[in-house]
């Protein structure tokens, strides 16, 4: 409030001088004028043009006091909108900060996961191991929508495989598996084909989505 009052101080003072100006003249002539008819007046006219006098007074000072009041008002409404409007730029800059170092950190983590990493020998040597006949494995490479912030560094990659004859329990393992192997490796889509005749093994097609780093 104390810079505000400084502020327009000059604001008021100027206000009040052009005020000054218009009624009384640049040298006062008006009010001399005035002065002069004045003590020309009878007593009881003298009384009634003080009474009105004091009257424009008060309305002159009452009007300039509500303008000025007015003004600091308003540049405090300002001053208050400002901050507020900066301290929620503050706000949005320190969690665009902490999303920009979340979304790095990711990166950094896909691409460590994912250095390296070659899908048809990774998926080989895990059936290997759990002992399940794989054929036909393919991949496709498809790049990221540019809406996703991933697509500036990775493409994905749609790996595709089919086992012949597969239980459910052990199709279930293979996918535990290929998902906890921290490779960014996700199921996308299955599809279980009965075989007649056999109600324990399945003709399934799996297909599993990876990222892979652009070159």
């Amino acid at each position: 409030m104390g810079a505000l009052k400084k502020l327009l101080d000059p604001f008021l003072e100027k206000y009040l001088k052009e005020i000054r100006v218009r009624l009384l003249g640049p040298n006062n002539e008006r009010l001399d004028f005035v002065m002069d008819s004045f003590y020309k007046l009878s007593p009881t006219q003298r009384n009634g043009v003080v009474a009105v006098g004091v009257g424009a007074i008060v309305f002159v000072i009452g009007i300039a006091l509500v303008l000025y009041f007015g003004q600091v008002r308003e540049l405090e409404l300002e001053l208050s909108e400002s901050v507020s409007a900066l301290q929620e730029l503050k706000k949005v800059k320190s969690f665009d900060t902490n999303e920009e170092q979340r979304f790095s950190k990711l990166v950094s983590t896909i691409s460590a996961k994912t250095r390296g990493l070659a899908f048809k020998p990774f998926f080989e040597k895990l059936s290997k191991e759990k002992n399940i006949e794989m054929k036909d494995l393919s991949e496709k490479v498809n790049p990221i929508d540019s809406a996703n912030p991933l697509s500036e560094t990775f493409n994905e990659v749609d790996i595709e495989m089919r086992f012949p004859q597969i239980s459910i329990p052990r199709i279930l393992s293979l996918v535990s598996d290929v998902e906890k192997s921290e490779h960014y490796i996700r199921l996308k889509e299955i599809k279980i084909t009965g075989q007649y005749g056999n109600k324990l093994f399945f003709d399934t097609t799996l297909m599993f989505r990876g990222y892979q780093g652009k070159k």
